[in-house]
Order: structure tokens, then C-alpha cells, then sequence
């Protein structure tokens, strides 16, 4: 085995079972064996935490994806004559999203947050419910949708999906998911400081947002 990857294997006091020892010690697999050990160690050491930080990067993926989209949603608004509005707020709200992301991830590992399963479970429903509703928020709006303001003069507004009910829908559930994804592992110091950021961001958001379609 080379040294760097024995250096490797070193410096975690690893339990390696007799399957990730065979992958190992196999030409051209050791680096599946590396890899199959270290994740071995972090459940260990981590216990059902990892299963918290694997949901976090998820979410993290889902919000890059969302990004994308906006992003080519934009090209497109903005091909068809829309001006964005409300500049300054957008960092702030991306931002703020983030950092959620990081909080969770590093309450729950320095403070060591348990998993409540009264409380955990119910959260993870709420933050499951959450995304249903803003990813159908999305598709109502088609290429409307947009975290960044983009007003297209003239253009109708959207009154199907849950738009039928509710003015603001995707903020509703922004609230929720903000509030319930730190609550999974119980880190509620990120909870209460991220529910009341969110809020800030949100009450400048939804004015500016009414704004808009005073102008549309």
C-alpha cells in the first residue's frame, strides 16, 4: 500500500471489518477502501449525527439546484423586458440561507445536540412538507419562478397551485423549513436566531415583493 495512504489509514483509530480490509489490500481499490473506512469511523464516531449531516448536504444540493434554475430563469425574464428590483436584499437572503446550512452542521457537532425522536421526527416531516410546497410553488410559477425579484411588465399573475389560496406560499414554507431543520437534531440556539433572521429578510423581501406587482 503507498505511504500516503497508510498515513491515511493512521491517523483514525479505525475498525476496519474483514470486507473493507479485502478492498484494501486489492490493486486499484484502495481508495474505495479509504474511503469505505473513513465513512466507517465517522458513523462511529458520529453516531446517528451523520445521518444529520448527510441531510444538511442534501439540502445544500437542493439550494444549488434552485440557484441554477434561478439563474437561467433570470437570462430568460430579462430577455423578455423584466427589471429586477430589489438588489440589495438578495445577497442577504442567500446569505442567510447559507449560514443556516453551516449553524446546523456546526451546533450539532460542537454542542452536541442529541436526536429527540419526538421532536426530530416531526421536524423532519415539516422540513419534507416544506420542500413539496416550495418545489410546487416553483412549477406553478414556471419560469416566473425566481428568488431574485424580476418583474415583467404586463405579464399576469400567477393564480393556480397553491397560489389559488395563499398570497405568499413559498414563504410560509420557507418559515417552517427554517425553523424545523435545526430542530431535527435539536439545535435550537440556530433555530431561534435563524427563525428571527429570516423573518427580517423575509418582511423586506415581501414589501418589495408587493411593490412589484403594485408596478406590474
Amino acid at each position: 500500500m503507498p505511504r500516503i495512504e497508510m498515513q491515511i489509514i493512521a491517523a483514525f483509530p479505525l475498525r476496519i471489518d474483514a470486507r473493507f480490509q479485502r478492498l484494501l489490500n486489492r490493486p486499484g481499490r484502495n481508495l474505495v477502501g479509504i474511503v469505505a473506512a473513513l465513512w466507517d469511523h465517522v458513523h462511529r464516531e458520529g453516531g446517528e449525527a451523520v445521518y444529520y449531516y448527510l441531510l444538511i448536504v442534501i439540502v445544500g444540493i437542493e439550494r444549488l439546484i434552485g440557484l441554477v434554475a434561478a439563474h437561467r430563469n433570470a437570462k430568460w425574464a430579462i430577455a423578455q423586458g423584466g427589471k429586477e428590483l430589489g438588489l440589495d436584499h438578495y445577497p442577504a437572503m442567500v446569505s442567510m440561507h447559507a449560514l443556516l446550512l453551516v449553524s446546523c452542521l456546526v451546533e450539532v457537532w460542537a454542542l452536541g445536540r442529541p436526536f429527540i425522536p419526538w421532536l426530530g421526527w416531526p421536524m423532519v416531516a415539516v422540513v419534507v412538507l416544506s420542500c413539496v410546497i416550495r418545489w410546487r410553488c416553483a412549477a406553478a410559477l414556471g419560469r416566473h419562478w425566481n428568488p431574485r425579484l424580476i418583474v415583467i411588465p404586463g405579464a399576469p399573475l400567477v393564480q393556480h397551485g397553491p397560489y389559488r389560496w395563499v398570497r405568499h406560499p413559498d414563504y410560509i414554507a420557507v418559515v417552517a423549513e427554517v425553523a424545523a431543520l435545526p430542530l431535527i437534531h435539536s439545535a435550537w440556539l440556530t433555530a431561534m436566531v435563524f427563525t428571527l433572521a429570516n423573518a427580517l429578510v423575509l418582511h423586506e423581501r415581501i414589501r418589495l415583493e408587493n411593490a412589484a406587482l403594485a408596478y406590474v
